[in-house]
């Protein structure tokens, strides 16, 4: 790592993308060995950092702590030939990067807000009336999500602005540029009856619907590192069932037949740490709400 980052430092293009890519096992054992030593290093460099864990040992939580102090991807390598089409992509999406450094605020503009929130496992940190959400870079024809909760309990009948976004970004080209947009979050408060027959957005309610399955697999993990094979197969399945009314379409009909190989797989042998690492990829996939156009997020993230 420090010999990538001083690669880096070196004689690179004003127009370049630079980025680190890990592959390892995970089994830091020489210099630096510790997250509190390493993760500065890529804090500081400000150089995307993805981290790719070998094999069946590696620390998954370390190598994602290290992904996210970086702004960078993490990935399961499960073996010799998943490795090739993770480095393509990882080095493919270079040429792709349209933006770096994007981040989206949401912070309250009236009193009545008690309370602003992040659904998933986003890297977040707190600012003053508000939450900050770092997205890393953005990639040509790519869709991200980040899913709020704003607690407005006290408002009267009427339209009210409850909230500020700002999305800000430094654009990749000769000189970097710095943009910022803002947009108002407004509310209608209306009669409870008019409001529940106005009904819910579906497109929220799924995403909302695809983060709890994530939590049922990472909860579902945990179950099975403490040798409980039953209950985490009875999470997977029961995310499965929530996932159900979705399933005509074809991603989701794929995510429901993951669900119930690991289901079957946590029951047979919970210590397994290949259907682990893979119930962490992609409950962290779905956390991170991140696509590229034609991929799907498990695959991708895999």
């Amino acid at each position: 790592m420090a010999k990538a980052i001083e690669l880096l430092r070196g004689d690179v293009r004003s127009d370049a993308t630079g980025r680190i890519v890990l592959l390892t096992d995970g089994q830091a054992n020489v210099g630096l060995t510790s997250l509190p030593e390493l993760a500065p290093l890529v804090t500081a460099e400000g150089r995307p950092t993805t981290t790719i864990g070998f094999g069946e040992h590696f620390d998954k939580e370390f190598l994602t702590a290290l992904a996210d102090a970086g702004r960078g991807n993490t990935y399961y390598c499960e073996g010799v030939d998943a490795a090739a089409p993770i480095l393509s992509r990882e080095f493919a999406g270079l040429d792709a990067v349209v933006a770096t450094n994007v981040s989206v605020e949401l912070t309250a503009v009236d009193e009545a807000v008690v309370g602003i929130g992040v659904l998933g496992l986003l890297p977040a940190v707190p600012v003053p009336g508000g939450v900050q959400v770092g997205l890393g870079d953005a990639y040509d024809e790519e869709s991200r999500e980040a899913l709020f909760r704003i607690d407005v309990p006290g408002l009267r009948l009427r339209a009210h602005e409850v909230a500020d976004v700002a999305v800000r970004w430094a654009e990749v080209g000769q000189e970097v540029a710095l943009h910022e947009v803002r947009t108002p979050v407004v509310v209608n408060v209306d009669e409870p009856q008019a409001a529940a027959d106005a009904g819910l957005d579906d497109e929220v309610v799924e995403r909302v619907v695809l983060l709890e399955v994530a939590d049922a697999g990472r909860r579902a993990r945990e179950a099975a590192g403490d040798g409980d094979g039953a209950t985490g197969a009875r999470l997977l399945r029961d995310a499965a069932d929530k996932l159900t009314p979705y399933s005509d379409r074809p991603d989701i009909a794929e995510r429901l037949g993951r669900l119930h190989r690991d289901a079957e797989a946590l029951a047979w042998d919970p210590s397994d740490p290949a259907t682990r690492k893979r119930l962490h990829f992609r409950s962290l996939s779905t956390y991170r709400g991140r696509s590229l156009a034609g991929e799907d997020i498990d695959d991708a993230e895999e």
